[in-house]
């Protein structure tokens, strides 16, 4: 793994990468595990950022 992001105001949300470029998350602390695709045009991720907008606004994930 190269980087974990846990979302500050969810900290059960984590969020994982792999040096192949793929993405990983839980919303369950770490009990089950989702796969997430890069955009097609991505060729690799280096860094991950997971947070909120503002009041009202989704869950981000970078």
């Amino acid at each position: 793994m190269m980087t974990v992001a846990v979302d500050p105001r969810a900290p059960d949300h984590v969020y994982c990468n792999s040096r192949d470029g793929q993405v990983f998350g839980s919303l369950d602390d770490g009990a089950s595990w989702t796969t997430y695709d890069l955009p097609a045009k991505a060729k690799e991720l280096r860094a991950l950022a997971a947070g909120k907008l503002g009041p009202g606004q989704s869950n981000f994930l970078l």
